[in-house]
């Protein structure tokens, strides 16, 4: 039977392959999940973008309707006056 020192350095080097093996594979699934996280912000800055450029394209629509329906309430009351509505 093999000393205790000598049974737990044969235990240790047998479990190191596997502790490699692990510690690698450990490794490509966080390099794998870093590539999908920059894929992610890249998409997320892309369609930030567009939709900022959507709100600014909806504001601009905002303000000429404002001013259209402004001025057709100022030709309005150049036709039919101030009136009260009841």
């Amino acid at each position: 039977m093999a000393a205790p020192k000598e049974a737990a350095t044969s235990v240790l080097a047998e479990a190191l392959p596997v502790k490699q093996r692990h510690t690698q594979a450990l490794r490509h699934a966080l390099q794998q999940i870093d590539q999908e996280n920059a894929e992610l912000q890249r998409q997320y800055s892309e369609q930030l973008g567009m939709l900022q450029g959507t709100s600014d394209e909806i504001a601009s629509c905002m303000a000429t309707f404002q001013q259209a329906s402004y001025r057709y309430i100022d030709l309005f009351r150049s036709i039919y006056g101030e009136r009260e509505t009841s």
